[in-house]
């Protein structure tokens, strides 16, 4: 990905995933990769999109973010595209763009200043987004929808976090990944929470407390330090009101403890029964 931008202009980048997958994190990869740096020098900006719930207030933080001073009676979404047409080239990383993609009734305001951005030929575009579909209007250069890691990859993340040193059982390790369904987010809590306690242990408890183990010290919920703000972050953004089935659908799909086998033939017909 960070070859596709540093080689190209109006590269449009999604990544997608679940809560933990690590989305941020590899989008700021991207963002400080030598190449891309190369190219864009300075004028890499990330954008937070957590608090924002319209269009306007979306490009209102842009123009904060880019340093560009704007008049109270001019329209913030014009005035973005004539700042953002000034640079010789720009790239925009726009992180959890799916809260204010998911805010009610400011799709399409959102989808319109979406397809200006991306209208200009100078301007490239990162978003991170829950979910495995990107926003709708766009012509995505790529699309990336993250996968949990592999074992190897789990282990490496783990040891990285985790304290120096040997550890007593790569066995117990290994399956502590595995159960931790090697969510990169899920292990790093893990491995914050292993300090002074043996690998064993460690299973032993997490399978008693599960998810209620997965959250760091300190005041208030946070995504990043508890892995139940994660979860209930991902469920917030389901379209609950217009499909109240799904949560239902869902507390049965977490009963099953190897997943739904040749789910693609199955879950149209289990949710027709519900």
């Amino acid at each position: 990905m960070a070859n596709v931008l540093a080689s190209e202009d109006n590269i449009r980048i999604a990544i997608l995933g679940g809560g933990g997958m690590g989305k941020t994190s590899t989008a700021l990869h991207i963002l400080h990769h030598s190449a891309v740096k190369a190219r864009y020098g300075e004028v890499r900006y990330f954008v937070g999109c957590d608090s924002v719930t319209s269009g306007g207030a979306l490009a209102l933080l842009i123009l904060q973010i880019i340093r560009h001073k704007i008049a109270p009676d001019e329209n913030s979404s014009d005035v973005l595209c004539r700042a953002l047409s000034s640079y010789p080239c720009i790239l925009l990383l726009l992180d959890n763009f799916e809260t204010v993609w998911n805010s009610e009734s400011n799709r399409t305001d959102i989808r319109e200043l979406l397809s200006k951005i991306v209208s200009l030929p100078k301007v490239s575009l990162i978003i991170t987004a829950r979910g495995d579909t990107p926003p709708s209007g766009v012509k995505w250069t790529r699309v990336d929808c993250l996968p949990p890691l592999s074992p190897e990859s789990a282990k490496e993340l783990f040891l990285h976090y985790g304290e120096t040193g040997e550890y007593e059982d790569d066995h117990t390790l290994m399956t502590l990944l595995k159960e931790l369904d090697y969510i990169p987010l899920a292990i790093h809590l893990i491995a914050q929470a292993c300090f002074g306690f043996s690998l064993r242990y460690m299973l032993t408890l997490w399978r008693d407390k599960r998810t209620a183990l997965l959250r760091t010290r300190g005041e208030g919920p946070d995504k990043l330090e508890n892995i139940k703000v994660s979860i209930s972050i991902s469920l917030s953004s389901l379209d609950s009101t217009n499909n109240h089935q799904a949560v239902q659908l869902l507390a049965i799909l977490c009963l099953l403890p190897d997943g739904l086998l040749r789910w693609e033939d199955r879950l149209l017909y289990i949710g027709s029964e519900i």
